[in-house]
């Protein structure tokens, strides 16, 4: 969301707002299903991965029901990579702007959408499908891990550098809060690189 935060109107009302109701729909979304999947199912055993749509036809109206699930799931992993690829993209967008990385990056569209960035991870998906599954499982923790350190180190940092910026939100517990905060990801990140296969870390970090 802090990537997006500049383009939403009241982000400090809208985002906690957004993120509250987006838990709430999710918990009722697989709530129904779990409920109906106890009370049809006798045996637990039988409810295993997919059996969404195996529910939905085995309740006796026809395989209507199936396919209307089948198709939310669809669109429900589309949402999610749409909205990963946006938030990623802007991100990138962002640091090409700042030079950080080659400044064909940062073009936008008439929209002001970051085009060239999301044609960019749209590529690289694109080519990280063709990889063994698990490799990317832990490829993408490592790169999380090295994200969350990167970022949470910042956090100290532009309090020292630019401690008179004007900032909309407070961090609860003052300067030890902002440090209780910021040493927590910071540490999981590094429990989770210790951990990791060095080679995918060395891939990783380059």
């Amino acid at each position: 969301a802090g990537f997006v935060a500049n383009q939403v109107r009241d982000p400090a009302r809208s985002i906690p707002r957004g993120l509250v109701i987006t838990v709430v729909l999710m918990l009722l979304s697989y709530l129904g299903p779990v409920l109906v999947a106890i009370a049809t199912y006798a045996d637990s055993a039988d409810i295993t991965d997919g059996w969404f749509p195996r529910l939905g036809n085995g309740l006796g109206y026809g395989t209507w029901l199936g396919t209307i699930l089948v198709l939310g799931g669809v669109g429900s992993m589309v949402g999610t990579y749409i909205s990963f690829l946006f938030t990623s993209a802007a991100g990138l967008q962002a640091m090409a702007q700042q030079g950080a990385v080659p400044r064909v990056l940062g073009a936008k569209c008439n929209t002001r959408a970051p085009a060239a960035a999301g044609i960019f991870f749209t590529l690289a998906v694109a080519v990280l499908v063709m990889f063994d599954f698990e490799v990317l499982v832990q490829l993408a923790a490592i790169l999380t891990a090295w994200h969350q350190i990167l970022l949470m180190t910042l956090v100290p940092r532009l309090r020292v550098v630019d401690a008179a910026a004007t900032r909309p939100y407070e961090v609860p517990g003052g300067v030890i809060g902002m440090y209780v905060l910021a040493a927590s990801p910071i540490a999981v990140g590094a429990g989770m690189l210790v951990l990791a296969d060095p080679l995918l870390v060395a891939i990783g970090t380059a």
